[in-house]
């Protein structure tokens, strides 16, 4: 805590944040210039210690600028820079360890979702599978039903077709006979009248 810049690392650690976050935070595009101003040990700008006291009211200002009291307002604990250094460690290093555990169990969560999908989709392939066979059985069902219909209904017209030939054949040859026997029954009448005035 010899320098401000010091100080202001100090308040980064504490809230556990990057110098980008930091820097955001503070209403800057990125953390370039914090991280250059405490790399090289150069005061801010009063503009700067400004945005912190106001983004974050529980920094004493008078501490920022001088390092006397404390850093937090109204904290009656110590705070040393080693001690939340190492806690910061601590901290991460626990946070590194739940990440990696997280994404295996992440990656293995997948890898079991990836399998059920998987599987799902193959079950649902089958079952799309045999409904497309049913379907095409049932429609050649219909067809062979609907061809047998046809077949036996133009069978039946045909029939009925060929019997009203037979029955019109029937009546032409039954007319041709009548007339012809009416010619013939005309014709013998026409013989014996006049036979008997040949006998006269």
């Amino acid at each position: 805590m010899n320098s401000i810049p010091n100080r202001i690392e100090l308040i980064i650690k504490y809230y556990n944040m990057s110098y980008n976050s930091f820097a955001k935070s503070l209403g800057l595009a990125n953390g370039t210039g914090i991280k250059t101003m405490i790399d090289n040990n150069r005061n801010p700008q009063n503009q700067t210690l400004n945005k912190i006291v106001n983004t974050y009211p529980e920094i004493d200002m008078n501490w920022l600028r001088t390092g006397a009291g404390k850093m937090i307002i109204g904290d009656k604990t110590d705070i040393r820079e080693d001690d939340l250094t190492v806690t910061a460690k601590q901290i991460l290093k626990k946070l590194e360890e739940d990440r990696v555990y997280y994404d295996s169990v992440r990656d293995e969560m997948n890898k079991i979702k990836f399998k059920e999908l998987f599987d799902n989709f193959e079950s649902l392939e089958g079952r799309v599978e045999s409904y497309a066979i049913q379907a095409s059985q049932t429609v050649n069902d219909k067809l062979n039903e609907l061809s047998k219909n046809y077949n036996d209904s133009f069978l039946v017209a045909l029939d009925k077709i060929l019997r009203i030939e037979q029955d019109l054949e029937n009546i032409n040859t039954f007319m041709a006979q009548a007339f012809e026997t009416e010619q013939i029954q005309a014709k013998l009448k026409t013989k014996l009248k006049t036979k008997p005035n040949e006998r006269t």
